[in-house]
């Protein structure tokens, strides 16, 4: 309170540098409505030449990504939080209510929607067989990619002051990678949620 004074120290000059790419705009396309004043934090997903997109007011969209022409678009009548996932021909979405919903890769058509314990904020992540979601509540559940079964399920502890962002799940090899609100980096086994590894 008694110093008025800022000192905080200037940043450095940008240093002058000659352009070696040229980098050019293919497309500038608004398939989806984004988050509005929702504060979700929507992104893209990419898979076989597609552009994956999703928004709050439960539009999905599937977008050409060398043309920028729609593939489908999908209205789902859900509040949905997360940025698409895609794996083993389908497109999951989270909602704010808590629901996990899958669609076909192709058409767009809902497979599937499974119960979750929290709302979804970021995108989930699978193979062909099993696909994972990392909920708000720290918990991490696994479903059977072709029904929606609950496979197994590690529920959170979350801290009792933590931001309003998650991370997605990782798959590497038979194993799914997850890191959570307290700032530990753990490792479970994909095929029944044992733990491999822990690590702050």
């Amino acid at each position: 309170a008694s110093c008025d004074k800022d000192n905080t120290e200037p940043p450095k000059p940008l240093v002058p540098f000659k352009s070696t790419l040229i980098v050019q705009q293919t497309l500038n396309r608004s398939p989806t409505d984004g988050s509005g004043r929702a504060f979700l934090s929507f992104g893209a997903a990419i898979d076989q030449g597609f552009i994956f997109t999703s928004d709050k007011n439960g539009h999905v969209a599937s977008n050409n990504a060398m043309t920028g022409r729609y593939h489908w678009s999908q209205s789902l009548r859900q509040p949905v939080s997360s940025t698409p996932g895609v794996s083993g021909g389908h497109v999951y979405v989270g909602t704010l209510n808590g629901l996990l919903i899958a669609m076909d890769e192709q058409t767009g058509r809902v497979l599937w929607q499974a119960n979750l314990p929290s709302t979804l904020l970021n995108a989930p992540a699978g193979n062909s067989s099993v696909v994972m979601a990392h909920t708000h509540d720290d918990s991490l559940t696994a479903f059977d990619a072709q029904t929606g079964k609950q496979l197994w399920q590690v529920l959170g502890n979350t801290p009792n002051l933590t931001m309003e962002g998650d991370s997605s799940p990782v798959v590497f090899e038979n194993s799914v990678i997850v890191a959570s609100d307290n700032g530990e980096l753990t490792s479970y086994q994909i095929s029944n949620g044992q733990m491999n590894w822990e690590r702050p």
